[in-house]
């Protein structure tokens, strides 16, 4: 430690690994995340944002999504940081589709907050039936607001 070579069996070279390489996890990795069906759909919806009152969550099974504006709305509010967006299809940050996941536990205490303090419409996708794994079609599920919750 002090004064010594390091040896082979050492773990400092671990730590200089990039931290999305140490923290990414294959559950929470989005399998749509190059898929171009789920952005044409996307692409297709009725614009809605936080700022024009409403927020849309996708429902993907074991966690929730935010897309476009609401993803922004999500990494500010929820994780207090953009570093939580990740950019779907090609063009990265400057034309990707922004991306956030919520675990079902976040997602309740994000949706308590919503509809009650910030007094938002809610909007729940949940697959299409039929859908495969990779879902790129998705319904109306739920809709929520303060008044009728």
């Amino acid at each position: 430690m002090y004064g010594k070579e390091k040896d082979g069996n050492d773990l400092g070279s671990y730590f200089l690994l990039p931290i999305s390489t140490v923290y990414t996890n294959s559950k929470t990795t989005p399998e749509h995340a190059s898929d171009p069906g789920f952005i044409a759909f996307y692409s297709k919806l009725p614009l809605k944002s936080p700022e024009t009152g409403t927020v849309r969550l996708f429902d993907r099974g074991e966690y929730y999504c935010a897309y476009g504006p609401d993803a922004h709305y999500v990494a500010s509010h929820v994780f207090r940081t953009n570093s939580v967006i990740k950019y779907l299809g090609s063009g990265g940050k400057s034309a990707g589709l922004p991306s956030v996941i919520l675990r079902e536990s976040q997602a309740k205490t994000f949706l308590r907050d919503v509809l009650t303090a910030k007094q938002l419409r809610v909007e729940i996708w949940v697959p299409a039936p039929g859908q495969g794994k990779k879902c790129v079609k998705f319904v109306l599920d739920k809709e929520a607001s303060f008044g009728a919750v």
